[in-house]
This record gives C-alpha cells, structure tokens and sequence, in this order.
C-alpha cells in the first residue's frame, strides 16, 4: 500500500469513486500556485485576466504546467503522484494534462473523463483555490444528485475522483469558485477526438494525431 495512502482511504475511493483530501496545499502554496497560473494565462492572452471571459479562460487554461517549471514540479512531486499512484492502483502513470476552470456556467453534467480529449485517464484532482463563502455548508455542496459537484470544501483541499464519475458542473456553478484539475492517464492512454473539449486539438501542436498513444517526451512518466 502506498504510504500516502491508507487502505481505508483506496477502499473508500475504489467503492464511491471519490475522496476528498484536505490541506494538500497551503494557504501560502495556493498564492504561489495561482501567481505562476495567472502569469502562464496572461502570457497566452497578453491582456488582464478579469477583462476575460471565464469561457476563454478555461479554453486557454489547458496544459499551464508545460508553461510553468514551478507548476510541472508540483504536478511530478511525491505528494501529488504518490496519490494518483495509491489510489488508482498502478505502477506508473502519465501526466495527462493540467486545466485552469474559472467559476462559469456549465449546461449540464459530463463525467469527468470527458472533459478532457485523452481516452485512458485513470485519476483526476481538482484542487479548490478560492475560499468557501460564508454561506457554502457542506450538505448543498457535496450532493450526489445527479452526480458529484466537483468542489473540495477548502482552499487547498483536493478532490479526486474516478474518470467515470458523473460531474453535477451546473451545481458547481452556483458557487464562486476556481478550480485546478490535474488528470493523470494509463501508460497506454490515447490522444482522441472529443468535440465538446474546447482544447480538443491543443495536442496537435505537439506533433499528436487522434489515436496517438501519448509519449513520455510529452507527458512524463511517475512511477
């Protein structure tokens, strides 16, 4: 069992689909985290970000880390794979991808694999980075009805959860919050065509054709 991991913690991921982790980052790693986010998005748009569209946002927010040393050092570290590790049960796996979600309107729920163009994910955080508001309780944030609103109920709390899961993103749309996802995929994952991620053809400029396995050059192992 992996150390980071309890085994109550596996079963409980295994049986649900999710668990929630608290404090992965701190209130001072959450700042660092957001600055080095904010400045890969400023570099892409060359405009302030609040004049930005959340929609705009979240299609330029794909992959920071390849953009960022600091982010892709968080991504690769012990406390973030050794989780994705423990909890998916492998012996190694990719980093799939990374993705900025502002606080928008979502029409309706997906699973969360589906968010993403990559057939083969195994593990996907989204780490919440805003404060909850006064009013946020955890009973109308953490329904399961129909699905699971992807909201970890701290700043600096992760929420994993099983690609398969269904997303309630409408609900999550009601409360004010910003949300860093990180996939991680299979050895064997695949770059394929999904028509409802705005990113959909971002890896191409890698050099990726729909069907391609993904390389470590591109995406790096963890083990």
């Amino acid at each position: 069992m992996n150390p980071l991991i309890s085994s109550q913690q596996a079963y409980f991921f295994n049986h649900h689909g999710y668990i929630e982790l608290e404090e992965i980052l701190s209130s001072d790693e959450c700042d660092e985290v957001q600055e080095h986010i904010d400045a890969a998005l400023f570099s892409r748009l060359k405009s302030s970000l609040s004049r930005i569209p959340p929609k705009e946002l979240y299609a330029h927010g794909r992959d920071l880390w390849r953009a960022k040393e600091a982010l892709k050092a968080l991504l690769l570290s012990k406390r973030m794979t050794a989780l994705a590790l423990g909890l998916s049960n492998k012996p190694s796996l990719h980093l799939a991808c990374d993705q900025w979600i502002p606080s928008q309107t979502w029409p309706h729920s997906v699973k969360s694999k589906d968010l993403f163009s990559i057939q083969g994910l195994a593990c996907i955080y989204f780490v919440r980075m805003t404060e909850p508001s006064e009013s946020e309780t955890a009973a109308a944030t953490f329904g399961l009805e129909p699905g699971l609103i992807p909201l970890p109920a701290k700043r600096g709390s992760l929420l994993a959860v099983n690609p398969n899961l269904l997303l309630n993103l409408p609900k999550l749309s009601l409360h004010e919050a910003n949300l860093y996802a990180v996939a991680y995929a299979l050895p064997r994952a695949v770059y394929c065509h999904n028509g409802n991620d705005p990113c959909n053809h971002e890896l191409k400029a890698l050099g990726y054709n729909f069907g391609d396995c993904l390389t470590h050059v591109h995406h790096p192992l963890v083990r």
